[in-house]
């Protein structure tokens, strides 16, 4: 019975033999892998072609590349002619050596190469690629002969203090130009790199630099979105008259405007009035159509009255409130400003565009103030209640 046993398996061997020989071997049974290599601790790899079934380190049919990753930067060679004829029949690389082909664009060439490209330049463009790419350097250098390991990580050492104390004399002269001109020639950006090349030294060295330098965001968090168009506004606008008919003249309920704390406190300015402001125009003057990025990245602005909430009978309403920069807010409060022609006739001349603008002489120049629409039909409300009171 064994002897049967065994003679049934020499055919089956054979037969597979010769269906290899015959049709050559199966496309998906061909992988490129890595091979292991080196001694224990600090091991590199070949990129190899093998037969699937084989082992980490068995047989292979040949080799296309090679990877160390204990190199600065990680060394990772292709044959870039022999990869791409490999994957061109078939073989299926690995994961890891799927990240390599990335990284080195042998993936993207072959990619290319299959929509149709020709071969040879795919393959001159790799070799020209590969002449750019640095020479690459060991984390811990060899020893020299008669050297030993720790004597060779020991002298690393020393260098990386001798450099650390550069950077040090680096930082010390950046604090110094800082200091002396505050304006640099490549403006914001130029500091916010001084600032992370000293943020990257010595913490003791760059708390002073930090607690006095505190550059915030430079860009806003969030793009401006245009507002949604009103579906029916003259139908806010009626609804938006009623309920300032309601409240005009009617001094707000204590306990509305207050909060329970050890003492009672006037409640501020509406807060809804920032969000609506921030959602009409992003934050940006109405007038210049100007901001700039707090340190939080959110917009800077100022909600000015166009009239007094006091003197406006407790009208406490976001669209009594112009967004202005710094600049136009200072000069709305305490410049000469002239509306020509009225105010109020420039407003009640909307109908119902999907933006409106009021002209005025603000501090002897012509300006221009642009409204949303959802604000000025919310503001011709205003106009039209308060003109007949």
């Amino acid at each position: 019975m064994p002897n049967i046993l065994t003679a049934i398996k020499g055919w089956v061997s054979k037969l597979a033999q010769v269906g290899k020989s015959a049709f050559g071997r199966d496309k998906d049974m061909v992988r490129i892998r890595l091979r292991r290599q080196g001694s224990k601790g600090q091991p590199s790899f070949r990129i190899v072609v093998t037969d699937k079934p084989n082992p980490r380190s068995g047989k292979y049919l040949e080799e296309i590349g090679y990877y160390n990753p204990h190199t600065c930067p990680a060394t990772e060679i292709i044959k870039e002619d022999r990869a791409l004829c490999w994957l061109n029949v078939g073989a299926q690389p690995s994961d890891a050596v799927r990240r390599i082909m990335d990284r080195t664009g042998t993936w993207e060439r072959f990619q290319r190469l299959r929509a149709g490209e020709n071969i040879e330049a795919l393959i001159k463009e790799a070799e020209e690629n590969r002449d750019e790419l640095p020479s690459p350097t060991t984390n811990y250098p060899a020893p020299r002969d008669g050297e030993s390991k720790i004597k060779a990580r020991e002298a690393k050492r020393l260098s990386d203090e001798e450099s650390k104390g550069n950077r040090d004399e680096r930082s010390a002269q950046l604090q110094e130009e800082l200091t002396t001109d505050n304006q640099t020639p490549d403006g914001p950006n130029n500091l916010e790199k001084q600032h992370e090349e000293i943020q990257n030294t010595d913490p003791k060295t760059s708390d002073l630099y930090c607690n006095l330098n505190r550059p915030g965001k430079i860009k806003l968090n969030e793009d401006f979105i245009e507002p949604i168009p009103l579906r029916a506004p003259i139908d806010r606008a009626k609804r938006k008259k009623k309920l300032i008919e309601e409240a005009i003249r009617v001094e707000p309920d204590i306990s509305k405007r207050t909060r329970q704390v050890l003492t009672k406190r006037w409640e501020g300015k509406d807060p809804a009035t920032r969000e609506f402001l921030k959602q009409q125009y992003n934050g940006r003057c109405q007038i210049c159509n100007c901001t700039f990025p707090k340190h939080d990245g959110e917009p800077y602005f100022e909600g000015l009255y166009i009239e007094s909430y006091k003197e406006a009978k407790w009208l406490d309403d976001p669209a009594n409130v112009l967004c202005l920069c710094a600049n136009h807010c200072a000069q709305f409060l305490h410049g000469a400003r002239v509306f020509t022609p009225d105010f109020r006739e420039q407003v009640m001349s909307f109908e119902n565009d999907d933006y409106h603008i009021l002209k005025v002489t603000l501090i002897g120049k012509d300006q221009k103030i642009r409204f949303s629409q959802r604000h000025i039909v919310d503001l011709k409300a205003i106009v039209e209640v308060t003109k007949n009171n």
